[in-house]
């Protein structure tokens, strides 16, 4: 066995590996078995940092990359599948009033409320919504994650 770095890396993963396996239910495995998937596992990995390096030097042209170049990088890669599709995410953009526009128009009285309260209410909950709507899939992802199918994993 040599000791090249990407020996080491692919030794180092075999522990998570097994750990996975562990908590899943199985308490013994092949070693073809383990190193198939540690394999692809090593391969997920490379391709979701080389993807995530990619999106961050596209995006602004810097090597360091942020939590949107990984999340772009999820979704590119299958980890993180988007709630709506690319044609409803482009209608809901194209058919909602501009935030500016609706600050404009609460400032000066012409966005009100059903009940007649101020549109101040309706910016801040507009605000918020979009906000949820922005990362839905990030929070799926996290709460699947942290769910109660994880917890031996996580131990």
């Amino acid at each position: 066995m040599s000791h090249q770095p990407p020996d080491l890396h692919r030794a180092l993963l075999r522990p998570p590996i097994l750990h996975l396996l562990r908590a899943a239910g199985f308490h013994s495995t092949k070693p073809s078995v383990l190193d198939t998937l540690t394999n692809l596992a090593e391969r997920h990995l490379l391709l979701l940092a080389a993807t995530t390096a990619r999106y961050a030097d596209l995006n602004h042209n810097d090597p360091v990359p942020t939590v949107t170049d990984l999340r772009m990088a999820l979704a590119e890669c299958g980890s993180l599948i988007p709630v709506e599709s690319a044609t409803e995410e482009v209608w809901r953009e194209e058919l909602r009033v501009p935030l500016p526009e609706m600050e404009r128009k609460a400032a000066s009285g012409g966005l009100l409320m059903g009940g007649g309260g101020g549109g101040e209410a309706r910016v801040r909950a507009e605000k918020r919504k979009r906000d949820e709507q922005d990362v839905r899939d990030v929070v799926g992802f996290t709460g699947w994650f942290e769910g109660r199918e994880h917890a031996e994993a996580r131990r």
